[in-house]
């Protein structure tokens, strides 16, 4: 139903994205809302279009429309957990309204990914067994998209950087121009840091093979209100991908020596 795939993702990276799938055979249609799926070995489904009413059909069809808290019924009211609709109320520390109750993962209603789980698991653990006073932050979660080129990304986007007013400045790596990735003969994607003028990074988003891998590096520079210049002064092992995250480095600060010549 949205008008581009892959929400969070910058456009030019969702248009990359968009050539590859085209290339594999993928047809997208976007804007599209689904009025009916039906049949038995051919499935049908029915959707709507610019007010036109369309099918397509295919051997299966694959439905992906997110996740619902499974609360109901398993005696939560009875010792007076506060609810958001189906899901768990809790403050920072992961707690609920109920002293020594606490709550971790999708139900709590937040960033439903696995490894935010975890880490609501770490703080609630800490909390519940009085080690020590911990705060679950939100605000610096990677999130990975397994394509191929898999997808990963950070912090602050350039489409919300653009749509918020917030002055910034691009670097940025085609990683055709990587070693590794020429090696391994694949080598579609980029690498792309957004930062502050000063050098602060906000964010990044990669496409790239081992992407998912790489995004925890620049997770940890946005954890510690690291820089640009934190990155492309750290040494990154010759040849691996993530190279090319020091060479978005170096192009922010005008050094890049393995970019590729811009199409104009």
């Amino acid at each position: 139903m949205m008008p581009s795939i892959l929400p969070g993702v910058d456009a030019d990276l969702v248009r990359l994205l968009s050539r590859v799938l085209k290339k594999k055979k993928v047809n997208v249609i976007n804007n599209a809302k689904v009025t009916g799926i039906s049949g038995g070995e051919t499935v049908t489904v029915s959707y709507e279009l610019n007010g036109a009413e369309k099918t397509a059909e295919g051997a299966c069809c694959v439905v992906s429309v997110g996740r619902r808290a499974m609360t109901a019924n398993i005696g939560l009211e009875n010792v007076g957990i506060e609810m958001n609709r189906a899901f768990v109320v809790i403050d920072e520390h992961c707690r609920t309204n109920v002293e020594n109750i606490y709550a971790i993962g999708d139900i709590t209603g937040k960033i439903q990914l696995a490894h935010v789980a975890s880490a609501q698991g770490f703080v609630a653990a800490a909390n519940a067994c009085g080690v020590r006073d911990e705060v679950m932050d939100y605000s610096i979660v990677p999130s990975c998209i397994y394509t191929s080129p898999e997808i990963a990304f950070v912090g602050l986007s350039e489409d919300k950087a653009k749509a918020q007013g917030i002055e910034y400045k691009i670097g940025s790596f085609n990683v055709a121009g990587n070693g590794r990735a020429m090696i391994m003969g694949d080598a579609m994607g980029t690498a792309k840091l957004i930062a502050a003028p000063d050098g602060k990074l906000l964010g990044a988003q990669l496409m790239c093979h081992r992407a998912t891998d790489m995004i925890a590096e620049l997770a940890a520079v946005l954890k510690m209100g690291g820089t640009v210049e934190d990155i492309s002064g750290t040494i990154h092992a010759h040849p691996t991908i993530s190279e090319s995250v020091a060479e978005a480095a170096h192009d922010f600060e005008g050094l890049c020596c393995h970019a590729l010549p811009k199409k104009k």
